[in-house]
């Protein structure tokens, strides 16, 4: 130290930084003295030095790592959010989708029913109305054979002009088929199945034009 003195008394201008040199020396020689005075001095400086060492060192690391893992978490926990979020998304929209569903189902079974209805209902109408005329069909030939007599058996005249047509004649070649015209109630059988199959006919049409799909 005596020596480091010398040269800087050979250094001109250094007479400031002489003095700080010396006071930051006597001051490391009282902390030096005052540590090994006592053992329990030694040991509070080891406890400074290891603070000291805590605070610059390791303690700024330590905050770091909890700052990461905080951001770590936050940013598990919005992951978490999120898949929470769009597993409630998907149920609604099962839901959602489930309600449509069954509404559509009710909506096609109504209108289908709706179409039955109105087909047997119009089918009935038609029946009712080829009755109805059968009836005054019937009713006008009645008249009519009273008013005039042997009207009754121009149907038996005319089975057996038609026997006679299928009789086979001597030229060997088919047998002509002459058809009996129909009465009013076989009219009235073909008239109700005629009436049957567009019915069905309305009916099929009907259920192909519902829409199914939502």
């Amino acid at each position: 130290m005596s020596r480091l003195r010398a040269l800087l008394a050979l250094v001109p201008g250094l007479g400031p930084l002489r003095a700080a040199v010396g006071g930051i020396w006597r001051a490391c020689w009282a902390v030096f003295a005052w540590i090994f005075a006592d053992w329990r001095h030694a040991a509070l400086f080891v406890l400074a030095l290891e603070s000291l060492h805590a605070n610059v060192f390791e303690i700024p690391g330590l905050r770091g790592e909890l700052a990461e893992a905080r951001a770590d978490e936050t940013r598990a926990r919005e992951r978490a959010e999120a898949a929470e979020a769009t597993v409630s998304n998907l149920q609604d929209a099962a839901r959602q989708a489930e309600a449509t569903q069954e509404s559509n189902l009710r909506r096609v079974a109504a209108e289908r029913a709706a179409k039955d209805q109105e087909a047997l209902h119009d089918y009935q109408d038609r029946i009712a109305a080829l009755r109805a005329r059968h009836e005054r069909l019937q009713s006008q030939a009645a008249a009519a054979a009273a008013r005039v007599p042997g009207a009754a058996d121009v149907s038996s005249s005319l089975g057996s002009a038609r026997g006679a047509a299928e009789a086979p004649d001597d030229t060997g070649l088919p047998p002509v088929l002459v058809c009996e015209p129909m009465n009013l109630h076989e009219r009235l059988i073909a008239s109700e199945q005629a009436e049957q199959l567009n019915a069905l006919i309305d009916a099929v049409e009907g259920q192909a034009a519902i829409r199914t799909n939502p």
